[in-house]
């Protein structure tokens, strides 16, 4: 009997050790599961689309979002933001139309929070991806890092079911 308990206590200890290490090395994905709609040219976060951050640490952020707008001439604004402190270092694209082409807006963001904005898209009520690609390093204090979207504009823009973040932990 007592081997058996001295058994189960490092196999507990096992156990608890493999899973601190999975959370160590897996990355945070969060993913959208309903539509959410916005009207306004302010900022809001993304339903589900945050990860926690923790202090001194570093992170690679990659997002998709997928979003349509009401009318040829609403744009959409992406961001982020992050924990006070932190600096981000982030791309944003966001298909957007040209005079002459179509392709997308860049914008390459750093800081705590940060956005990117269209005027236009390439298609009214039809789904588009917004795609975010950097890395976040966090100052003394842990929080959390969010995907955020608006309207650039007089319009609506949705955000669709599917849309994703991914947070990997470099540091």
């Amino acid at each position: 009997m007592a081997l058996d308990a001295k058994l189960l206590a490092v196999v507990q200890t096992i156990g608890a050790d493999i899973k601190a290490l999975f959370a160590r090395v897996m990355p945070t994905i969060a993913r959208t599961t309903a539509t959410q709609a916005s009207t306004s040219t302010s900022l809001t976060a993304i339903a589900n689309l945050a990860a926690p951050l923790v202090a001194g640490a570093t992170y690679r952020i990659t997002g998709r979002v997928i979003f349509q707008s009401s009318g040829l001439a609403v744009g959409a604004t992406m961001g982020f933001v992050g924990p006070a402190g932190s600096n981000a270092l982030l791309v944003i694209a966001i298909p957007a139309t040209a005079l002459i082409s179509t392709g997308t807006a860049t914008v390459r963001t750093s800081g705590a929070a940060g956005s990117g904005s269209t005027t236009s898209v390439v298609a009214a009520n039809t789904s588009m991806v917004a795609t975010f690609d950097g890395v976040v390093t966090v100052g003394s204090t842990a929080g959390s890092f969010a995907l955020q979207f608006a309207t650039s504009g007089v319009g609506t823009v949705t955000v669709q079911p599917g849309s994703v973040l991914v947070v990997e932990k470099l540091l």
